[in-house]
């Protein structure tokens, strides 16, 4: 009866022996895949980022996104343009606080008020750019 067991538990600790080494195997096999995949959305990025007049900004805005943009243009330019809006809304309330300051001359008031204007325009432009994603191709 003892033996039966034994045998049993060699039985048992094999196969589960060799359950664990597939799950390890298939488990390097997704990570390797999973960084090789994670670098060819890097490599994508890069690529585009390239092609702009600030490639290392463009890359180093963009780069937290890559397993979103995977290698889709599309998407690309909806997480461009959504990072660049969030930019230029922050950086137009930092330049409406700024506009806050006492003792501001009246030349700089009038530099600080020509930059918010500028940026609400940009800011503007931009939520045009999403305008034309949403409406159809017309071509």
């Amino acid at each position: 009866m003892a033996a039966k067991i034994v045998s049993s538990l060699s039985s048992f600790n094999g196969v589960a022996f060799l359950l664990a080494l597939l799950l390890c195997i298939s488990t390097n096999v997704q990570i390797s895949m999973a960084d090789s995949t994670s670098k060819t959305y890097k490599n994508y990025l890069q690529k585009a980022c390239n092609s702009t007049t600030y490639p290392q900004l463009c890359f180093n805005s963009l780069s937290s996104y890559t397993s979103t943009i995977k290698t889709n243009d599309l998407k690309l330019c909806k997480t461009a343009l959504t990072v660049t809006l969030k930019a230029a809304s922050n950086t137009s309330s930092l330049v409406k606080a700024s506009s806050k300051q006492k003792g501001l001359s009246k030349s700089e008031a009038g530099a600080i008020k020509d930059c918010f204007d500028e940026m609400g325009d940009s800011i503007d432009e931009l939520k045009q750019s999403f305008e034309g994603f949403r409406q159809p191709k017309r071509f």
